[in-house]
């Protein structure tokens, strides 16, 4: 019994979840491409009613995978409303615009930052290091520091279970078979510690890491206190960086840290396999 009441309430969240999908899509994504609107359509109709058929014949798993597939969609579309609703879908391509565009949110500033970071995490390749230098240079250290914090915590968490309760399957089809198959070995043979040294570095796809994390056999208390440990180290790190100015002594700094940053970033994308199988070697003496 209490497992039918349970799919009830899961039955009606859908239906509910679906009816405000559907009404969100039609009121603001009437412009939008016509491949973007099919894919919504689909994924709100097809999430909905596929999960309240599964429930109904009594498929527990597929049923709350796609109930979570569901909750996620809407999270998406109302994120996207929201940016769509404050004009800022339209350029994040210059930090001065992006300030801008903050600043011209007005009371709604922290609530669009937040909103920007949120899908950044979960699922936009959005360049969350320009968010952060512009909500530093309007919301100071301190409170840039700890949103963004807070909302990484919660998009990260969020990867994992999705990882967790959604399976491989649902995995590989957001970041791709050959990325699910590289990341899930590497984790899954090399152990949590190399899992904690990816998160503190800047060049590894932390979202896609949460959710292969949520596939292997790591326990969430060791995932939690990762995040713990390395996100307020990083940002840290970030909003230290956005003190310096962008006129006088700070111009030459900034030019050597884009040298250094992105020399990185090119040694990583050309030796990637080498520097992770290097990581791994790291903890498999620091294990004995």
């Amino acid at each position: 019994m209490h497992v039918n009441r349970q799919n009830f309430w899961l039955t009606v969240s859908n239906l509910v979840l679906g009816g405000l999908g559907l009404t969100a899509l039609l009121c603001y994504f009437g412009s939008a491409a016509l491949g973007l609107q099919i894919t919504f359509y689909v994924c709100v109709v097809g999430f909905s009613l596929g999960s309240t058929l599964f429930l109904i014949l009594g498929k527990q798993s597929w049923g709350r995978s796609l109930f979570v597939l569901n909750v996620l969609t809407l999270v998406i579309i109302g994120g996207l409303c929201i940016l769509h609703w404050c004009g800022l879908l339209d350029d994040f391509s210059s930090l001065e615009q992006l300030k801008q565009l903050i600043r011209n949110s007005g009371p709604w500033g922290y609530l669009v930052y937040i909103v920007l970071q949120f899908l950044n995490v979960v699922l936009l390749p959005l360049p969350g290091f320009l968010f952060m230098l512009a909500a530093l240079s309007i919301f100071g250290v301190w409170p840039t520091f700890v949103v963004t914090l807070l909302v990484t915590w919660v998009g990260s968490i969020i990867c994992f279970w999705f990882g967790r309760t959604c399976g491989n399957k649902a995995v590989v089809w957001c970041i791709g078979a050959e990325t699910a198959e590289h990341y899930q070995k590497l984790l899954g043979t090399k152990g949590n510690l190399l899992f904690l040294i990816m998160q503190i570095l800047p060049f590894f796809p932390d979202d896609m890491l949460c959710m292969i994390a949520g596939l292997s056999k790591m326990k969430f208390s060791f995932f939690l206190l990762t995040m713990l440990i390395a996100k307020p180290l990083y940002f840290a790190t970030v909003c230290f960086f956005g003190l310096i100015p962008f006129t006088g002594w700070g111009i030459p700094v900034w030019i050597a840290l884009c040298l250094v940053l992105g020399g990185g970033f090119l040694l990583f994308c050309k030796y990637q396999t080498a520097i992770e199988n290097w990581f791994a070697r790291l903890v498999h003496k620091t294990k004995k």
